[in-house]
């Protein structure tokens, strides 16, 4: 088939839009999957993360840094966060 300049101008420019659009969709989900909150510290979002996986007894709880454990979870790289612009921390998971 062969089509006119114009139109097949056209068909490239839907082509890129849809693929542009796919595109811009894969990295929306993906930011949604790894976007875990906004913290006022990191180390409020580790602690938030221990108490979600056990029950710590309020006797050991003064004892857990949770900005080391924070250090820890992103070092291991399993998480990372970006500072906003009033001073809170968006936490990230890498998986």
């Amino acid at each position: 088939l062969h089509y006119p300049l114009r139109r097949q101008r056209q068909m490239c420019i839907r082509d890129s839009t849809d693929h542009k659009s796919d595109e811009a969709a894969e990295l929306i989900d993906s930011f949604e999957d790894s976007y875990r909150g906004e913290f006022s510290t990191e180390a409020e979002f580790a602690e938030d993360l221990m108490t979600d996986i056990m029950q710590i007894p309020k006797e050991l709880a003064s004892y857990i840094d949770y900005g080391k454990f924070w250090n820890d979870l992103q070092m291991g790289g399993d998480y990372w966060s970006v500072k906003s612009p009033d001073g809170e921390f968006f936490i990230f998971s890498s998986y």
